[in-house]
């Protein structure tokens, strides 16, 4: 057997029928709401009054402030991460790049697009910079002898 079902305008005829049912016994379903809500469905339907602000504290957070002149800092996060941070504000100035593993060594990889980060250096940064790639932590060059060569460089000292 074949069914041929060809499209027609408007709803089906099964969807009016379902709709005029729903609309037609609507109190009752509304009832049982209630009923099975413990009343709650009508409260929830009831437009709750405004709030006075007699007598209340309203706080207004104040939005983000930034320092006026930023006291750039430079470190070294958890993670490995080298930043140039604002300790005023405690806000990222600089994403600098990042110490991880390159052919099992610890090395700094300088936040380039060719190392894969998506938001490089600033090119000033980077001619600073660039002769640091791939510079391997060791017990000879340790991660504070590259904070410190690294602010010798940026002028951070």
């Amino acid at each position: 057997m074949v069914h041929i079902i060809s499209k027609r305008d408007g709803p089906r005829r099964e969807d009016v029928k379902a709709k005029r049912l729903i609309q037609q016994n609507w109190g009752t379903i509304e009832k049982l709401a209630d009923q099975i809500s413990g009343g709650s469905y009508s409260a929830s339907k009831v437009k709750k009054p405004e709030p006075k602000p007699e007598g209340l504290i309203i706080n207004v957070p104040a939005s983000k402030r930034t320092a006026d002149e930023p006291d750039p800092h430079l470190r070294i996060s958890n993670n490995g991460r080298v930043i140039i941070m604002d300790l005023k504000s405690g806000l990222q100035l600089d994403f600098l790049g990042q110490i991880g593993r390159r052919d099992n060594k610890v090395v700094f990889i300088l936040a380039t697009r060719k190392n894969g980060f998506i938001s490089p250096l600033k090119d000033e940064l980077y001619d600073q910079l660039h002769d640091l790639e791939g510079a391997a932590i060791t017990t000879e060059f340790s991660e504070n002898d590259l904070l410190e060569e690294l602010k010798k460089r940026l002028d951070l000292a």
